[in-house]
């Protein structure tokens, strides 16, 4: 009896689609929401506008918010998101270990260490 794989190319392509979706759906609700409310529609608006040169239609002080705080924030939590990810995949595969976890090599600890080394300088 053949045994089928677990991962095949269209449940892979699924599994990307889905989730590249569900990326999509946080950055726009990390743009949209926080202490200053900006329509959702004023928001794709002004965003799409930036991204073409236009003007974009904002007041500076919704334009500062939307484009120097909200947009900074998704897009660095999207890279640190992504980079500990990388280090997790890293991690099991240097260690050929599919539960490895960062307390293995104490990996945690080091950086703690670090943490408190940065706070008293």
């Amino acid at each position: 009896m053949k045994r089928r794989p677990y991962l095949t190319l269209k449940f892979f392509a699924a599994s990307l689609l889905l989730l590249g979706g569900l990326l999509c759906c946080c950055f726009a609700i990390a743009l949209l929401y926080g202490s200053e409310k900006i329509p959702p529609l004023v928001t794709f608006t002004a965003a799409f506008n930036h991204l073409l040169g236009k003007p974009s239609g904002l007041s500076i002080e919704l334009e500062t918010i939307l484009f120097t705080v909200r947009l900074p924030r998704a897009i660095l939590a999207i890279i640190a998101g992504a980079s500990l990810s990388v280090a997790g995949a890293a991690l099991q595969a240097l260690l050929r270990n599919p539960l490895a976890e960062p307390y293995v090599l104490g990996v945690s600890s080091g950086a703690a260490l670090g943490a408190v080394l940065a706070i008293m300088c």
